[in-house]
């Protein structure tokens, strides 16, 4: 079954109201390796192939009914910080505007930027009208607002497309990877793209890279219609996309090399160096091109070219917390910006243990006092930012064990390299970027592993035993 049918099958079959299923698809069934787990209306857990880990178990689907209460520390203090956080939350500009545009808002501006790429990451600015715009989205398709539970955001967007039904709509890296990445300019066909990866259980932003991959390599001539069993794969062909998306979760014909990822799917026609990844990851469309604090993101997060361990490109458009140590950098700045990338990366990794939403613009030091409050601790913004590093070197430290080193971190040859159509030539000093990175987070530049004196202040010196051997195989 599908993944929403697969809801409905569990939630009639144990009868139980209130419940909450998180399921995997066809392709998490076939162990395609950017398959996710999709919930309710259409929340997923997207990246990194988490479906095929559940489809590798042969688990279907695992169904929740909460009923316990959350104890908190202090509930009346607790209470009325909630509160009031949440009224300025509602009323802080960045949340005005996910309501009103969904995560689309960014995309007119990004595309000035040149933070959303073009034609496969080849192509920075947009020709004619940008139709997968916030506005263009509100005034055409979206008939509602999604929220996640209690979010007094609400940047989710229900869609009509012209049939009467009501459906999931289109978020930001949907509308890029299988819109301007393709050549596509159609929100309707988009959305509709974009519901048949989540249907399938397929991570769009994947998908839609590796189809972006294919017509790449077909416009070059180093794949053929007798690579692609006869399609014919140009730029902007709607019903192409749609035929791919349904050979790869069949892994079918010209299928079964989309199924590999982007990485594996280029190495079978020698040219990996095309493929736009980090560490078999798909990037997502948030180019270092356009927002070079995105490079040392994509190239230094534990799993691969991934924008949700650092969101760096808000930051990049202004959402500096001096509390945090931020500076305001140029978007296209250099060295001086790493500091900043070190310091969010570190507080999104509380974010992430915390499991709370980027979109909500909570500043610090209230996020502090909500945490202090309900588990009755002291802690200070340094202290929190602490704790995120201890957390971004121990998750650094396990994949050193798993065989990650300093070549690693690296950028695919397309984001080295200017945009075609960019008179600037402008890339990123990556490299003097990189350098910088391994000297503030104190990881050792030839190995990539943490050094002794950083992981005994992050009381982590337990691990030195076993990095100790590595770091000598790797330096001979």
């Amino acid at each position: 079954m599908e993944t929403y049918q697969t809801q409905e099958a569990v939630i009639e079959e144990i009868k139980i109201s209130g419940t909450r299923v998180a399921c995997i698809g066809p392709a998490g069934e076939a162990l395609i390796p950017y398959a996710l787990i999709l919930s309710d209306h259409g929340r997923v857990a997207g990246r990194t192939g988490m479906g095929a880990l559940m489809g590798s178990k042969n688990l279907k689907a695992v169904a929740v009914k909460g009923s316990g209460s959350i104890p908190v520390h202090d509930p009346d203090q607790y209470n009325l910080m909630r509160s009031q956080v949440n009224r300025e939350l509602r009323d802080d500009p960045i949340s005005q505007v996910a309501r009103e545009l969904g995560t689309a808002g960014v995309g007119d501006y990004f595309d000035y930027l040149m933070v959303m790429p073009k034609r496969y990451y080849t192509q920075g600015k947009s020709t004619g009208e940008l139709k997968i715009s916030g506005v263009n989205i509100k005034n055409s398709i979206n008939v509602g607002l999604s929220a996640c539970h209690a979010c007094v955001i609400a940047c989710g967007r229900i869609s009509d497309l012209g049939d009467g039904k009501k459906r999931k709509g289109a978020e930001f890296e949907t509308l890029a990877g299988f819109g301007p990445n393709l050549l596509i300019n159609d929100p309707i066909r988009i959305t509709e793209f974009g519901e048949m990866c989540d249907r399938h259980g397929l991570d769009s932003i994947s998908m839609s890279n590796v189809i972006g991959l294919a017509m790449l390599l077909y416009d070059l001539g180093l794949i053929n219609a007798n690579d692609t069993d006869g399609i014919e794969i140009n730029w902007g062909d709607a019903a192409v996309v749609e035929e791919l998306i349904l050979k790869t979760v069949k892994r079918e014909d010209f299928g079964r090399y989309l199924a590999l990822g982007a990485r594996d799917f280029a190495r079978q026609f020698n040219a990996e160096e095309r493929a736009i990844q980090v560490n078999g990851l798909e990037a997502a469309y948030h180019d270092p091109r356009g927002a070079s604090g995105m490079g040392l993101v994509y190239a230094t997060s534990p799993r691969g070219a991934c924008h949700n361990q650092s969101d760096y490109y808000l930051v990049e458009v202004g959402q500096v917390y001096s509390s945090l140590g931020l500076t305001y950098q140029s978007p296209r700045g250099s060295v001086e910006k790493t500091t900043n990338v070190v310091r969010h990366q570190d507080w999104r990794t509380v974010f992430n243990s915390l499991v709370m939403c980027f979109f909500a613009n909570v500043p610090p030091d209230n996020l502090v006092d909500l945490i202090n409050t309900s588990v009755g601790l002291e802690i200070s913004v340094d202290q929190m930012l602490k704790i995120g590093e201890r957390g971004w070197n121990l998750k650094r430290v396990i994949n050193n064990r798993l065989g990650l080193t300093s070549a690693n971190d690296t950028l695919p040859k397309g984001f080295t390299k200017p945009y075609d159509d960019d008179d600037s030539d402008y890339v990123p000093d990556f490299p003097a970027m990189m350098q910088e990175y391994y000297r503030l987070r104190g990881w050792d530049e030839v190995s990539g592993i943490p050094g002794k004196e950083k992981l005994a202040e992050l009381d982590l010196h337990w691990v030195e035993k076993d990095l100790e051997g590595l770091v000598k195989v790797i330096k001979s």
